[in-house]
């Protein structure tokens, strides 16, 4: 009998453990999943933090470059005619910076006088320097009779009688 009894309670052991696996199992997955579920809101979360920091370092980017060119050009116009004429043979903007990347002033310059010389007819025009005609001899012409109204003698000159005093 007491072998009976035995498997009796190996027998109720079994079956007790059989009917609390499947619910332990259960309740272990359903915990699992809640865990699963937040760590991908958790997941999800970094990867939108992630993306909208990467937006905002492509836009910096995208400033920095354009904060570049203009200063370029700046430097550019004081060797061209126009300084946007720097990057019309291709130059790329980062030929111009340091190993720091920073805008080197003497590779804008050196690029701006290897373009010049490439292109001499984009070199900044001369200014007209305006000319009295008065002062440089040439005179002014009365526009009915054409004549001559140099300044010539004046009125002391003329009514000084030592020569050469005005």
């Amino acid at each position: 009998m007491s072998e009976n009894a035995i498997d009796t309670e190996a027998a109720v052991g079994a079956a007790v453990e059989a009917e609390t696996t499947p619910v332990e199992a259960a309740t272990v997955d359903a915990a699992e999943a809640v865990d699963d579920r937040g760590a991908g809101r958790e997941a999800a979360k970094w990867r939108k933090q992630l993306r909208d920091t990467e937006a905002q370092l492509a836009e910096t980017n995208d400033r920095l470059t354009a904060l570049q060119r203009g200063e370029v050009m700046r430097l550019a116009a004081e060797h061209l005619a126009d300084g946007a004429d720097i990057f019309r043979d291709g130059l790329d903007l980062s030929a111009l910076l340091d190993d720091d990347g920073n805008l080197s002033h003497a590779k804008v310059v050196e690029a701006a006088q290897a373009t010049l010389a490439a292109h001499p007819h984009w070199s900044p025009r001369k200014p007209v320097v305006k000319r009295n005609p008065a002062s440089v001899g040439a005179g002014l012409r009365s526009g009915a009779t054409g004549t001559d109204h140099r300044p010539g003698v004046s009125w002391a000159g003329l009514l000084n009688t030592r020569a050469g005093v005005d």
